[in-house]
């Protein structure tokens, strides 16, 4: 063998080496859950339910802000129900929740979309107001004018 055809032999083994490392782990065939829903939403955060999937022990739940995109929360848990906090009034979220298998690998991935509520308040000013030549002008308080 030359020199350029070692070099080449032994770049092949090492890209099959490295794939094989990448690649090597058993996937995860687990369905996605189902049927996720709100089960409570106030101004600052969302608290959202699934049904469980058979045979998954843990769930991957992330939280994304839908206007950037950027993911807000990340979370392994162990039972089928999760709240997010601290978010901001009036937003909305996307809720990933995806199986995960005994080996680590991720499986299929249920999406929700939920909004914080927002309050809103009116306010009501009273002028105390006298009416001169059928205009009215305010005694106290802003102008009108």
């Amino acid at each position: 063998m030359n020199l350029i055809t070692k070099k080449l032999a032994s770049c092949v083994l090492l890209l099959f080496i490295v794939s094989y490392t990448m690649f090597s782990q058993e996937g995860c065939d687990q369905p996605a859950p189902m049927d996720i829903w709100v089960t409570e939403a106030t101004t600052t955060s969302i608290a959202i339910e699934w049904t469980p999937v058979v045979n998954v022990a843990e769930y991957l739940v992330t939280v994304i802000e839908v206007v950037s995109g950027d993911p807000i929360e990340t979370e392994v848990v162990d039972h089928t129900n999760y709240e997010a906090q601290q978010l901001m009034p009036g937003a909305e979220y996307e809720f990933h929740v995806t199986s995960l298998c005994d080996n680590g690998a991720s499986g299929g991935t249920g999406v929700l979309l939920a909004e914080t509520n927002i309050i809103i308040v009116d306010i009501v000013m009273h002028l105390d107001c006298h009416p001169t030549h059928n205009n009215p002008t305010p005694t106290q308080g802003p102008s009108l004018y």
